[in-house]
This record gives structure tokens, sequence and C-alpha cells, in this order.
């Protein structure tokens, strides 16, 4: 423990005394002491006894016999007791004893203080919890041995001459792994030999096996007295490590040192108490020594070896023969087979995969009925009956392959007495091809008969043949003037031409389509009379013929007539140079000059038909209903908002265009139209694929049927979209209209009696100050005329800005609020003048806001004219507060005021026109109204928050409107 720091050494008795030694002395579980050092100053007499004489280890490091794995560990909890001493710290150590064998200690390990408190040694309290784990350890040692020898005696009870190596190899090798040796050796005893010598039959070596330095093939043990008094009584020994050896075993000594041996397992092998061998295993270097239960269930492995051994030696003849048997059974090509007396399989040699394609266990447990042809089973029936009534028999009948063809075998079967089991064995070889080769003469002795008799029938009509053969001759020169009439008077040209292009047949009716006369042609180019544009593609058709015989290539060009014109014409080559009656290029041609012209015109009016559909914004479709395929136009796809090319299927993305609300109804009217033999006449939404915007369409279109069953429904599609939105928009001003002439009627009605009132109290007033001379009435009545006049001049301020708020286009410049606010306030001084009432402002500096100035201070003087002229008389102090703040892309205007307030149940209808929620002052019920109107022109909105006696605040929204009148965030 060199890590240990260097301290003062003190003595034990210096700090305990002799007493104490005594008390330690005296325990019963293990006691030591270790200075700071860790040499050993004191240990107790149970230590003692537990690890030998103390004289041997005081004074030395405590860590010198424990196991190399846990001295770190020893270390460390040392240090940490040095350095908390008060602290008791456990670990589990692994000490040798007095006999060299690893024990298993639990300690508590804590640090030794003296009165000063410092720290002097460290001591150990402990006590034995190996035995348990050891005994445990034992036990499942002799557990597992036990099962690998019982395994090996199972193994070894079927073993056969052909496995008896392997499966004693393997034996070696387990049991050699688990006991910790390198080599397994067996040694049996020769027969007529000294029962001491044996030579080595069987062996096993680990990968890193020692060479042994001697020749081992052959042991004696009779010049080996110590051996030999073993091997007398039979006895198995040990030896772990040849030091160990006692001093009359120096024979032994010499022999394994000579073959570099250092540990050895000797067991007997042994059978009916005489000795036949020995299994030796042996290693290089020292074993750990095994318990002496492990070495008495080793005996046991003795007996089994020579048991295993003896049954082989005895029946090694029958195991011979019976292998000679299976291999013969195995390798004939017949196939043999065993069977119960019902005829079930109960053994296939392996050649029955060659002859039927099963294996062997795929017939085991069947009946060979499965397999024999259905004709054939009451033959084989009757033949399994004599075989049990002890006849030989062999007959032939046709038995199933595993791929289902049927093939004839022949089979022999006999029954057989094996003990007192009665078998069928049977042998079967293939005889399909005799069969068939019996079958193919058959058939060929009767067809040599036919043949002789059609032979006398072919003689008779060969002279018939003969006579017929020159009346051909003469129908087929007729043939040939009839073909070359046909190819003259044919109304398609026809010419041919060598591999140079040069003409060398011309039919007589070219002259109708290029005006030139057969012999003008012959002789000349083709290319001569080709329209020179055309010339690339005809030399490819031309290229084309030659590289590929007998192949026809079709092509359409244009050649010039001999009087100039040049005509189109549709032709037909094929390369006949390998045709010895031709040996040229055929081209079959003729003019469709006039049927291009009418494609031509076809084009054109097709193209002008798009045009129109285009400008007309009509889509055209067309829908196979057999196939139950769509066709859509290039305009329809555009409507649709779909891509032509990535349509894969034109039935879904109808399904997913039309809007789901109108999807059943267009269903509807489609089968309506199918069923009762109608047009198709619809309109309804679509949601476009490609931007999701709804479009109005409207759909016609006509059915086409076949033997009364609809094939076919064409229609067109038209966007209605503009006219939809033209109609709601006639809609809605046609809506706005009545309101307006509502709202006229009640204006007109409302105004009259607003302008009238004040001016009948003028009058009446008027009529009272004449003829009156009391000053003071006068005065109140010119006070009462004043106040009429305010009410009228209120009403007709109410009047114009309504007309300015409907009629006044919307202009934009910059609002200043304050400025605007300071107007209001001005112009209502009159209201406020005999009303002590606070205006408190919030306004953001900074503001930037456009919008229309004249709307903004319309809105602005109702607000504040409200909240003036309905205030609260009890409140303690009248207020009224504005607040004007950034909000989104405008502005939020709150004017909260403390007034009388407004009734829940009639705020809804503040906003409406001339409605006034209170009869307590004069009003003529047009300004809410007006404030509604005029924020909703400029693009905003209006809420109302208010209880009755606590006040009212209205909240505006006001967007930012830009140079062209719209709102900006529009």
């Amino acid at each position: 423990m060199s890590r240990v720091p260097h301290l003062r050494k003190f003595a034990v008795t210096q700090v305990y005394g002799d007493s104490s030694n005594f008390i330690l002395s005296s325990q019963v579980n293990y006691l030591f002491q270790i200075d700071l050092h860790g040499n050993i100053m004191f240990v107790n007499t149970a230590y003692e006894y537990k690890f030998g004489d103390k004289e041997e280890y005081i004074g030395q490091p405590f860590s010198e016999n424990l196991h190399p794995d846990d001295e770190d560990k020893c270390e460390q909890i040392t240090l940490r007791c040095i350095q908390s001493p008060r602290e008791p710290l456990p670990i589990e150590l692994r000490k040798a004893q007095s006999n060299g064998a690893y024990s298993t200690t639990y300690w508590e390990f804590v640090g030794l203080v003296d009165e000063q408190g410092k720290t002097i040694g460290v001591q150990g309290v402990g006590h034995d919890v190996g035995n348990e784990k050891e005994e445990t350890l034992r036990l499942e040692q002799l557990s597992q041995l036990n099962q690998k020898l019982l395994t090996t005696s199972m193994q070894l009870m079927e073993v056969t001459s052909e496995t008896v190596h392997p499966t004693v190899s393997e034996a070696l090798k387990v049991i050699a792994q688990f006991l910790g040796f390198q080599r397994g050796l067996v040694y049996v005893r020769e027969q007529k030999k000294d029962q001491l010598e044996g030579r080595l039959t069987y062996e096993y070596s680990s990968p890193e096996v020692f060479p042994l330095s001697s020749d081992v093939s052959q042991l004696s043990i009779k010049n080996f007295p110590w051996w030999t008094e073993r091997a007398s009584r039979c006895e198995s020994f040990e030896i772990s490590g040849i030091k160990n050896l006692p001093r009359e075993a120096h024979r032994e000594r010499w022999f394994l040192n000579m073959l570099n041996l250092e540990s050895v397992v000797a067991i007997p092998v042994v059978y009916q108490q005489e000795l036949t061998g020995y299994v030796l295993f042996v290693s290089s270097t020292q074993v750990e020594p095994k318990t002496d239960e492990l070495l008495e269930s080793l005996k046991s492995l003795g007996v089994i070896l020579g048991k295993a051994l003896h049954h082989i030696q005895l029946n090694q003849p029958l195991l011979d023969s019976r292998s000679q048997h299976k291999l013969l059974t195995e390798n004939v090509a017949d196939m043999v087979s065993k069977h119960d007396l019902d005829g079930t399989y109960n053994y296939v040699s392996p050649s029955c995969e060659s002859l039927t394609g099963f294996k062997p266990s795929e017939l085991l447990g069947t009946s060979p009925f499965n397999w024999i042809h259905p004709d054939d089973h009451a033959k084989a029936s009757e033949h399994l009956e004599q075989v049990l009534a002890g006849e030989c028999v062999r007959y032939q009948y046709r038995k199933r392959r595993k791929d289902g063809q049927y093939y004839w075998v022949e089979v022999t079967a006999q029954l057989v007495q094996e003990g007192k089991k009665q078998e069928v064995v049977t042998s079967i070889r293939s005889v399909h091809q005799q069969k068939l080769t019996e079958q193919a003469n058959a058939e060929l002795l009767a067809k040599s008969q036919r043949l002789n008799e059609k032979l006398q029938e072919s003689q008779q009509k060969l002279k018939l043949t003969l006579a017929r053969t020159q009346e051909l001759n003469e129908l087929l020169l007729k043939s040939e003037k009839k073909f070359r009439s046909l190819t003259e008077k044919s109304f398609d040209a026809i010419m041919m031409y060598d591999t140079q292009g040069v003409i060398t047949y011309a039919s007589p009716s070219v002259a109708s389509v290029t005006g030139y006369t057969a012999e003008e042609l012959v002789g000349n180019y083709a290319r001569d009379y080709i329209f020179p544009e055309d010339l690339p593609l005809v030399g490819g058709i031309m290229h084309n013929a030659i590289a590929n015989p007998r192949e026809r290539f079709s092509s359409l060009s244009r050649i010039v007539r001999k009087d100039g014109e040049v005509i189109w014409v549709e032709s037909v080559m094929t390369n006949l140079l390998m045709d010895e009656s031709i040996q040229g290029l055929v081209s079959n041609f003729r003019d469709v000059t006039e049927q291009q012209k009418s494609e031509q015109a076809i084009k054109e009016y097709s193209k002008r038909l798009a045009i129109a559909t285009e400008s007309a914004n009509i889509g055209i479709w067309d829908w196979i209903i057999p196939q139950n395929h769509m066709v859509w136009d290039e305009r329809t796809c555009q409507m649709f908002g779909v891509n032509p090319k990535d349509k894969a299927d034109d039935r879904i993305a109808w399904k997913d265009v039309v809007h789901p609300d109108d999807s059943k109804r267009v269903q509807d009217e489609k089968s309506a139209a199918l069923q009762k033999r109608r047009n198709y006449d619809v309109e309804f939404r679509i949601i476009r694929q490609d931007t999701h915007q709804i479009r109005h369409i409207k759909s016609y279109a006509k059915v086409t049927f076949l033997e009364e069953e609809p094939v076919r429904m064409t229609g067109v599609n038209l966007d209605i979209t503009t006219l939809k939105n033209a109609e709601e928009q006639l809609r809605k001003n046609v809506t706005a209209l009545e309101k307006s002439n509502a709202e006229l009627d009640q204006f007109v009605y409302s105004t009259s009696h607003n302008l009238r009132a004040p001016l009948a109290s003028v009058l009446g007033l008027v009529s009272l100050l004449e003829g009156n001379s009391n000053l003071n009435e006068r005065e109140q009545y010119l006070q009462l005329i004043e106040n009429s006049i305010h009410r009228l001049d209120e009403t007709i301020q109410e009047i114009i800005d309504y007309s300015r708020n409907s009629r006044i286009e919307i202009s934009t410049e910059p609002i200043h609020f304050q400025h605007i606010i300071a107007d209001v306030l001005d112009g209502l001084y009159f209201l406020r003048s005999s009303i002590n009432i606070e205006i408190n402002l919030n306004i953001a500096d900074n503001l930037v806001f456009f919008s229309d100035i004249s709307r903004v201070r319309m809105i602005l003087n109702n607000l504040l004219s409200n909240a003036i002229k309905y205030f609260n008389p009890y409140a303690e102090q009248p207020s009224v507060t504005i607040s004007v703040q950034s909000h989104l892309q405008g502005v939020e205007l709150i004017v909260e005021d403390n007034g009388i307030g407004i009734p829940t149940e009639i705020q809804s209808k503040v906003f409406d026109m001339f409605f006034r929620a209170t009869t307590s002052t004069n009003g003529s019920g047009l300004g809410l109204y007006i404030v509604r109107e005029a924020t909703h022109l400029l693009g905003g909105s209006i809420s109302l928050a208010s209880k009755k006696g606590v006040g009212a605040t209205f909240t505006l929204y006001l967007p930012s409107v830009n140079k062209e009148g719209l709102n900006s965030d529009e």
C-alpha cells in the first residue's frame, strides 16, 4: 500500500493497553489493525486461526495475501477511512487462507484516532460470507457435471461404429472444457494384452493445445508403482501441480515432466469391475483442484465408457451387417419399401425421390393406394390379398408422381416375418419407358398397315393428280394474265425501283396520277418527280424498306405532275428484292389531294371553332359512357384550374371540382338526362383546383343512345361567374334602393316634422310677443325662440351631414385628430357652455393616418354632441374622454362618457334612422345613424358598450385610406 500517506507509526498498546488487547483477541469475528502505511499491527485469535500464525504477517502489508482484483478496492477504502476516521465503511474482500485457498470475508473498516483526535491507523472487523457462496458454487458445479455425464451416457447408448469416434470426442471436449483442461485422452486395453497397457483410441485437443514432447499413442503404467497401486483398486486420482505429488511417485513426476504436463485427472474405464482402460484429462498449466464430490462423479464417466465400448465391440458384426444392408438399400436404383399389413408405408428407401419425386418422409404413414391410378385400385387390392396369403406377386400398374403425372411401374411384393412382426416388403422399378415403347410399337404397326392401304390408294390417285396438274398449269397461265390485267387497270398506281431509286416498272394507271406514261418514267430516278421539300422523307422510307425486307412502310408526300401541279400522294413501299419474280422495291400510291384539302379545311374549321369557344369562354366535354371515360378540352381544363398533363382520371377530377353543396344536384340531373332521355341543363358551382376560387358554371349537353342504351353525352361548359356576380350586384342594388326608398320616406316624414315643429313654436311665441309689454315675459319668449332656432339649425345640419355622407365621394388627406377635435368642440360651445363638463384627450404621438376629413369630422361631431347633450346631471364631475391610438393598419377611436347611459334593451336600435333613446332632450334621431353609415363607407366598424346611469363607450376602427380611396389593408 505504497500510496498511503506516510504518517507516524503507533503501537496498538500505546492506545488501548494490555486489557484492550485481551478483549480484542477474544472477539469471535475477525479483527485486525493496520498503521498508516497499511502494515498489520494487531490481529485477534479468530483472524489468526483463519489466516495463519500471526508471526508470519505482523508488520507485513495487509494487502499481501489479498486477491489481485481486490487490492485497489481495499486501498481506496483505507484512504477514505484515514480521511474520515469516524465513518465505518463496508467492503467485501477475498484473502488467502493458511491452505492457500481464497476466502471471501465481509469487513467494516473504520479509522483509529488517538486522544488528540489524530488518525493513527485503520481497524477492520469482519465475518465469513464466502462459505455459503462456495457451497452454492460447489453444488452448481456438481449439478452441471452430472448433467453433462447424463447427456454423454444417453448419447453413448445410441452410438454405432460410424458415430462412436465423434460422440466420444465431443464428450471429452465438453467435460475437459468444464474441468478447465486442455486435452482429453481415452486409452483402451487391447484384447489379449496386459491389463496395464492401453492404446490411445479417442482424443480431444483445445485450439491452444500444447505440444507433447513424446509419443503418447501407447500407455503402459506397470513401470509406475504409485499409479499401478491405484489401478489395481480401479481408483481415480488428481494431480494439481507435479510438485504436489508424494515422494514415492518420483517415476510419475519424471514422466509428467517429460510430457510437459502440470495437472492430470485419471479416471479408470471399468466394465464388470475389470479395468479396460483409462480416461485422462491433462493440462500444461496448473488447474485449480477439484472437490471430492466432483472426482467421485467423474468415476461414472469410466463406467459409462466401459459399457459403451463393450457394447460396440460385442455388436460390431451386427452393426456392420446392418450398415451394409442399409447402404445397399439406399443405393439400389429400385425403390424398396416396407408396409404394415394394411399397406401403410413404414419404411421407404431414398431412391424413391428419383422415382416418384417424393422424399421418404413425405410417404411414411400414407397408403400406397393414394398414389395408384384409380383404374388400377381393384387390381392392386387383389394383389395385396395374394401377398397376405403368402404368395410372391409381381404386377404392373400406374403410379402418380409428385408433379401429378402418372407413370408405369413394376412391383414385386412378398410377406416377410421379422421376429413376431409381419411386414410386406416391395421392390418397385419404373417400366414407364418400356410401356411407352410397347404402345409406340403397337401404334407404329397399326399405322404401317394403314399406310400400306393408303399407298395403294395414292398410286391410284397419282394418275389423277398428274392429269389435274396439267389442268392447274393451264389455270396458272390464265391467272397470270388476269393478275397483269388487274394491275394495269388498277385505280392505284404501282411502280418498282431498284436500290438506287431508278424506276424499273410503272403500271398504266400512273398516267392518271402523275400525267406521265409508263414509258416516260421507266429508267429515270424517282427523285426527279418528288417535291423537293419531301425528298428527305421519301429517301428515309426507301432506306428503311431496303434494310427491312418484306415489311411495309407507309408515307404521305407530294409529287410534281407533268403539268407542274403539286399533288399529295399516299404510298406503301414494300421490299421484294429477294422475290425472284419481282426483285425490286414495290410502291403502291394514289392521289389524296382532295382528301388533304378536306382535312386542312377541317383543321381550319376546328381552329376557328377553338377561337370561337375560347372567345366565348366555352369549354367542351365528352363522356364515353360504356367505358366511363370523360374527355375535356383545353378550355374546360383551364376553366376548372386543372393541368391537362397532370389529369390522369377525369371522373375523379370532375368529382373534385364540383362544389360539395352542388354535387348531388349535378349527379341527379345527369341521371335524369340518361334515364328520361332528355337534355342535360344545369347550373352549379366549382372550386378551381389551382386557386380554390369558387366559379359559377352553366353546363348543357345532349345524350346519344344506341339500341335504347345511352352511349355518349357531349356538352359544353360556360363560365357565368361574371353574370352571376352582376346578378348578385343587381340584387344588392335593388335591396339598397329599396332601403333608400324606405329611408327616404321615413326621412321626409321625420324631417318635415322636425322642421315644422321649431317653426310652429317660433310662430306661436311671436304671436305671444305681440301686444305683450311685460319685459320679463318678452325676454323669456325670446329665449324660447332662440332655442327653437337652434333646434332647427341642428336638424338642418344633420340633414346636410346625411346628404353629404350619401353623395360625396371619399377623398383622402392626412388627418390631424388634435385639430379636428378642437374645431368640433368649438362648434359645440353653445351646448357645453352651461355645463361644467371635463374633456380628456389621449391621442398617440406621430400618428400617420389618411382618410376623408369631412366624414371623420362628421363622426366626431355627432359622438361628442351626444356625449355632452346626454350628460348625467347627478355625476360629481361630468366628463368625456377621447382616445385615438394606432391599431392594425388604421386607428382605434374611443369616445367614452359618464352620462346617463343607454338601456341594454334598446342598444341594438340606437343606430337606426330617427331612433331616439330618450325624450329628455331635443334631437332628430339621425346622429348615430350618420355615424354608422360614415364609418362603414370608410371601411371601418363601430361598437357600443353602455350601462344605464353609468355612461356609454363608442369604439370605432377606421382603416387608413390610400390615395386611390381604397383601404390600405385591402
